[in-house]
């Protein structure tokens, strides 16, 4: 049927409503076989571009590109090209002229001798060569398909090992194995090189070309067939085992790989650079020597102790010059200082700083030095390191050192987790466990750290701070201080009005003798809950230098110009002597009068055997600034005031609920008290009498500081209401007369007092 007035082709059938209806779709035809492959395409060409010529390139060049953009032939013995090829040119250009350039892919160009199948090489002045550089560095860059035209393919830029550095055995140095002593499978004096694997292992593997470029090879620690040396490389610690380290804990000097004397000492000193005596432990010195190579290689370093071992050092491990360092191990690993070494390991010191991040995962420090040891400084000495994430120390234990771990000018981004740095056993330290210091020279500013699950134990401070500069945005979640004097001192000597600010602990406990924690200078401060123990000062310890307080008083918290703090759900605890006697002089929480907007809320207070002189003992700057509520005496020993106030003027004038609440009366978080009482009183020869108002702890302040509303009612009689008015009142008494001035009368009356 076809349509009329269309140029349309007919369709086969057309439904016309009411005519007809459509018949069910018939099912669908079986699949037809699938077509033969196509045949391959010839290889496609990679990223073609140009760039001037700084220099006349000859055909067939590996090239790299100057600051300017424009190109010069790459030379493998230059070390600032190592990595900076950007591709080959086939045709090459003159000086000014543009070289066209390639960096993938099939390229075709004049005939360069080249033998199709052969591996290329950068050689001399950019020439591609099927022989490696012996020195220097060097890249696979193409795979020859014919004699003028190669498949492009810019391989890792590696830099060539000098063979034999590495490798002791005892009585000296090893030689280096030829061909046959490969075939035999084992020399007892010989390491082996790639041009000793080639023929072994080319005709297997097809990995010739492979084994020749990978000159950053490991070299094997002991003497053992070239499988046993072939899985020793696949598994933890090859790096350092190929440079003599051992890890079992024990000894093993330098004398042990090089002999004695002065031969030994050089030959000690030519493998590794840092050697002094041969006394010195040759676990120490591989770890520095793997640093040292990354260094001199412009590379960050990264350390992997395999699990399970325990290296010796006699002498600091230093990676200050690295661009970044990581340590690591994927199991329990140590390193421990031993002779009189002074720490395990500097990245930086006050004197020489870093300027790259740190990494620490999963490795122990200790120390049996016979001299004071830190066992892990970090000092920075420029801003922005890591871009925001300077340090992060994870999963490990510092034991044993007289310093734990020196923290200074960290600039940006700390997280430190699940550390634990513990004193020698029963032995409280002069120092800290962990030092952070931010010096003068910190113009950049120390901020943002993060401590979390850290306990420190047998310090005098577990955490020290100082600052001459900005330090700000410390958080403790979950940290422990234990077996010492305090939990965290912070003191702020920096110039002029700054202070430093965002201090917040939460969940965190201590057991000490005093000054858990102790700060100058500070704003924005959090404590939230924690157990906060004060022992007994049985060995009779002098206080810890630079501590400030009045007569040797003992306090938990110790606040010294401080500024908008909470203490929220604080646990506090004080134990008796030794000796069964009861403990005097100490307090809980001192502010004093410099201190401004605190509050101390929902503190829970258990004493045995030991008085307070108070609770609290509060003072601020300003009236009404520092507010105590909601405290609760779960056992308080004796019967100290809860709250003594500090100060002179407005100074003294804070707010206490327990003290209020003492006296009958309450008060708000504005400090608007109001008191009630009922009392019997007789009128003076004038008709007078007065009603004396509660006053602060202590019986001299009174709770107002500016005049308050009274009201004075007369008590119910079977007589007839006997008139009062009031006189005056001022914050410590009512002053109220008898109508008609009527002397001698006796009366119950109620009042009522409110007021700031």
């Amino acid at each position: 049927m076809a349509i009329v007035n269309s140029t349309v082709p007919a369709p086969s059938a057309i439904y016309v409503p009411g005519i007809g209806t459509p018949g069910r779709d018939g099912t669908d035809g079986v699949d037809g076989r699938n077509g033969t492959d196509g045949r391959d395409g010839a290889p496609g060409q990679g990223v073609i571009f140009t760039r001037t010529a700084a220099a006349s390139i000859p055909a067939w060049r590996a090239l790299v590109a100057n600051a300017d953009g424009s190109v010069i032939p790459a030379a493998p013995s230059d070390p600032t090209h190592r990595g900076r090829i950007i591709g080959i040119t086939a045709r090459g250009a003159s000086v000014g002229l543009p070289a066209s350039i390639q960096n993938a892919g099939d390229l075709l160009g004049p005939d360069g001798g080249f033998t199709a199948g052969t591996t290329l090489f950068v050689g001399a002045n950019g020439t591609l060569v099927t022989t490696p550089p012996a020195s220097g560095w060097r890249q696979i860059v193409a795979t020859a398909t014919a004699s003028g035209q190669v498949v492009v393919a810019l391989g890792e830029a590696r830099v060539v090992a000098e063979e034999g550095t590495a490798l002791v055995v005892p009585g000296g140095f090893a030689s280096a194995a030829s061909s046959a002593d490969v075939d035999q499978g084992e020399a007892t004096d010989k390491f082996v090189t790639p041009a000793a694997l080639d023929p072994a292992l080319s005709g297997k593997l097809g990995l010739a070309a492979f084994l020749q470029a990978a000159a950053g090879y490991n070299l094997p620690s002991s003497n053992k067939t070239i499988l046993d040396w072939l899985a020793d490389l696949m598994i933890e610690g090859a790096e350092l085992r190929a440079l003599g380290f051992v890890g079992d804990g024990q000894s093993h000097p330098l004398s042990e790989r090089f002999g004695t004397g002065s031969a030994g000492l050089a030959a000690a000193k030519a493998v590794f650079p840092r050697a002094v005596a041969l006394t010195e432990e040759i676990d120490g010195h591989a770890i520095q020597r793997r640093i040292d190579i990354a260094v001199g290689n412009g590379m960050a370093s990264c350390t992997v102790l395999p699990r399970g071992c325990t290296a010796l050092t006699s002498f600091p491990i230093d990676s200050t010059a690295t661009k970044a360092c990581h340590v690591s191990s994927p199991g329990p690993a140590t390193i421990k200082c031993v002779g009189a070494s002074s720490g395990c390991w500097n990245h930086g010191t006050e004197a020489a700083k870093a300027s790259g991040p740190f990494t620490w995962r999963g490795v122990d420090l200790d120390s049996a030095s016979s001299v004071p040891t830190t066992l892990l400084t970090t000092f920075f000495g420029v801003g922005g390191i890591g871009r925001g994430q300077c340090l992060t120390v994870q999963k490990a234990r510092f034991d044993r050192g007289t310093r734990g771990w020196l923290l200074g000018d960290m600039p940006r981004g700390a997280t430190i987790y699940d550390l634990q740095v513990f004193g020698p056993d029963n032995q409280m330290q002069a120092g800290a466990g962990i030092e952070v210091k931010v010096t003068n020279a910190c113009t950049y500013g120390s901020f943002a750290y993060s401590w979390k699950d850290v306990i420190v134990a047998n310090y005098t401070w577990a955490w020290d701070c100082s600052c001459a500069q900005a330090l700000e945005a410390v958080l403790f979640s979950g940290c422990h201080g234990y077996n010492g004097w305090g939990f965290c001192r912070v003191n702020n000597s920096r110039s002029g009005f700054y202070y430093s600010l965002l201090w917040e602990f939460n969940g965190c406990d201590w057991e000490g003798l005093g000054f858990a924690l102790d700060m100058y200078r500070c704003k924005g401060v959090r404590v939230r809950g924690g157990f906060w123990i004060q022992t007994a000062n049985n060995a009779g310890r002098p206080l810890p230098a630079g501590v400030v307080t009045d007569g040797g008083e003992l306090r938990h918290v110790n606040f010294r110009d401080v500024n908008d703090f909470m203490l929220d759900g604080m646990q506090f605890s004080a134990g008796a002597p030794s000796d069964g006697s009861t403990r005097t002089n100490y307090v809980l929480v001192h502010t004093d009068t410099a201190c401004f907007a605190g509050e101390i809320t929902g503190s829970s207070l258990l004493t045995d055997h030991a008085t307070a002189t108070c609770a609290f003992r509060m003072g601020g700057s300003k009236t009404g600034t520092i507010v105590e509520r909601r405290t609760k005496l779960l056992n308080w020993w004796g019967n100290p005031p809860v709250v003594v106030y500090a100060g002179t003027g407005d100074q003294p004038y804070q707010i206490s609920e327990a003290d209020a609440a003492s006296k009958g009366g309450t008060v708000s978080d504005s400090g608007y008290y109001r008191f009630k009482g009922v009392g019997v009183y007789t009128s003076d020869a004038q008709g007078r009498f007065t009603i004396p108002l509660p006053r602060r702890s202590g019986g001299v302040l009174p709770f107002f500081h500016e005049t308050p509303v009274a009201m004075v009612t007369p008590g119910n009689s079977n007589g007839a209401t006997v008139g009062l008015s009031i006189i005056s009142v001022t914050g410590t008494v009512i002053t109220v007369v008898v109508a008609g001035n009527a002397s001698g009368v006796t009366l119950a009356a109620y009042w009522t007092v409110e007021g700031f």
